[in-house]
């Protein structure tokens, strides 16, 4: 086989050239399209976010303060306000379409940069490191996180902290850890933590991989103080407690049902739908992906089972009051939703199926698993789960909000409590119904005009 650097230099340029043909069909609907979805959280909470984040940036970076939901609250102090992002300082350059463009481009590009390098330090086949890097960017999991910024940021970063910790190098971990607290959903970080500690005890050398541990928790607390002491400040003085009720903390748990039906089933069955709430609960991976994970156990060594135990630990633990005593774990009631550990579940099965796919002894097998993969992932994504709308939809004022003075912060609109109760329980499935709550500037859409 010709190995001369022309040969090697055009594998890499066709390699990239894949590389944003997947990209650019995965997210059509953003980047070919210029939709942004409008689901979830995004309309409610994430834009306006944005908006009064555009604004404050513009108005003397004044990040401490949020003048406009709430009669004033805290913005600097809650971290899912993304206030000391880096990225937040393209916001004064771009509307909120370009910038989604640019933003979920960037996290998908870390998640996969980062998980590619992070198995090209345990293996030395190419195809193991692509399949690290696409399962840890574009699995179901990390799909549906477009519905939840904060969320999708927060968990690109994740490969590059173990990375990191990997490679032995403590500051660059601090800068990886923090840059993950600025990028905003403080559960991912605590996950992440958790996740780091249960790597480095199953190393192979655990001393040395702990005392990076601390070094690097030990610069992240250094580095985020500007945020991390007013967001502790914060919680002293919000409803929430630290650990929830059970009751609470027990909601979205994933069903036995679901968890199976989203390893075994095809992607062309449509193994999505599912009885909790699919934003929470969905992670599809898939049986191609599930073959290698069971063939990564079956032909690797102590470390590939380590880290195969860590991965079904934590997926049980994201079946949460369907797990017998779950709720008697301490501490445990920190998490809201049981789903979200399903993060770190991802990590170590991507993780353990890349070293199955690198005990493929024949490359083109390797390279087979490696496109039935890719394929099965697009094939996932390529139904249209959410409601997508245009720059328009994001630049019209609605009618209610005509003629307000927004410089002036004492003019507000108000609605009557019972209006407010009756629209929780609203349904929001339609582009019309998201339409209707824009129209209210409801709940805190009329603070990002």
């Amino acid at each position: 086989m010709d190995k001369s650097p022309a040969h090697k230099n055009l594998r890499l340029v066709l390699l990239i050239l894949a590389g944003i043909a997947y990209l650019e069909i995965y997210w059509r609907g953003l980047l070919i399209f210029g939709r942004v979805v409008i689901d979830g959280d995004a309309l409610p909470y994430y834009y306006p976010n944005w908006a009064i984040g555009k604004r404050l940036l513009l108005d003397n970076c004044s990040f401490l303060w949020d003048p406009y939901r709430n009669m004033g609250q805290p913005f600097l102090a809650d971290p899912r306000n993304q206030a000391l992002y880096p990225l937040r300082w393209l916001s004064v350059f771009f509307d909120y379409v370009d910038y989604q463009r640019i933003y979920v481009v960037f996290h998908s590009i870390l998640a996969a940069g980062s998980g590619f390098l992070l198995m090209r330090r345990l293996r030395p086949q190419v195809s193991a490191a692509l399949l690290a890097g696409l399962g840890l960017a574009f699995n179901g999991y990390a799909y549906w996180r477009i519905l939840y910024s904060a969320d999708l940021a927060t968990l690109a970063w994740m490969p590059a902290a173990f990375y990191c910790l990997l490679r032995q190098r403590p500051w660059a971990l601090a800068a990886v850890l923090t840059l993950q607290w600025f990028s905003g959903f403080t559960p991912y970080c605590l996950l992440t933590a958790a996740a780091l500690l249960a790597y480095a005890l199953a190393d192979d050398e655990p001393r040395a991989s702990l005392i990076c541990l601390v070094k690097g928790w030990g610069g992240m607390l250094g580095l985020s103080a500007i945020q991390f002491l007013p967001f502790l400040e914060l919680l002293r003085h919000i409803d929430r407690p630290v650990l929830l009720d059970k009751a609470l903390a027990l909601e979205n748990s994933l069903s036995w049902k679901d968890m199976f039906r989203q390893l075994f089933t095809p992607a062309c069955l449509r193994p999505w739908v599912l009885d909790g709430a699919p934003a929470l609960s969905s992670f599809y991976f898939g049986p191609v992906l599930l073959g290698l994970f069971i063939w990564g156990v079956v032909r690797g060594g102590g470390r590939e089972r380590r880290w195969a135990a860590l991965a079904l630990a934590a997926l049980a633990l994201a079946a949460g009051r369907n797990l017998p005593g779950y709720s008697y774990i301490p501490f445990i009631t920190v998490f809201r939703f049981p789903s979200q550990w399903l993060a770190v579940f991802c990590f170590f099965f991507v993780l353990v199926s890349a070293c199955g796919l690198s005990r493929v002894r024949r490359p083109v097998l390797r390279l087979m698993g490696l496109v039935l993969v890719a394929a099965d992932l697009l094939l996932y994504a390529s139904p249209s789960y959410f409601n997508w709308a245009d720059s328009e939809f994001f630049g019209s004022v609605p009618r209610l909000a005509a003629g307000v003075d927004l410089a002036d912060t004492r003019q507000r609109v108000f609605h009557s409590k019972r209006l407010i109760e009756r629209s929780a329980s609203w349904w929001r499935r339609s582009l019309s119904d998201w339409q209707l709550f824009k129209a209210m500037l409801h709940p805190s859409f009329g603070a990002a005009l």
